[in-house]
């Protein structure tokens, strides 16, 4: 059976990102390894949770509209969405 590319790079991208994010975390950023472990651990849960909730929405109403709903999600919920806040970096050495 040969594998779809797309199917190829989204597996890699998905097994890569998270090492590549805790190498950065703990090592440029200064963050404790355990407690980036803990959030990545956390956001694999809530990830988890999200999949199954929307098996369970599709199976009550049809995948368009779960797909439709999730992508509208998406765009609604990305960072800096209608607020001023931003992410502020401290400059190194602090």
């Amino acid at each position: 059976m040969k594998i779809p590319r797309i199917v190829a790079v989204s597996l890699a991208l998905l097994a890569g990102a998270p090492a590549f994010a805790l190498a950065q975390g703990a090592g440029p950023l200064g963050y404790a390894r355990e407690e980036f472990l803990a959030v990545q651990l956390g956001a694999n849960l809530f990830l988890a949770l999200g999949i199954i909730a929307a098996a369970l929405h599709a199976d009550r109403t049809s995948p368009r509209r779960t797909l439709t709903f999730g992508a509208l999600l998406a765009v609604d919920s990305r960072p800096g969405a209608g607020t001023r806040w931003r992410l502020e970096v401290p400059p190194d050495g602090q």
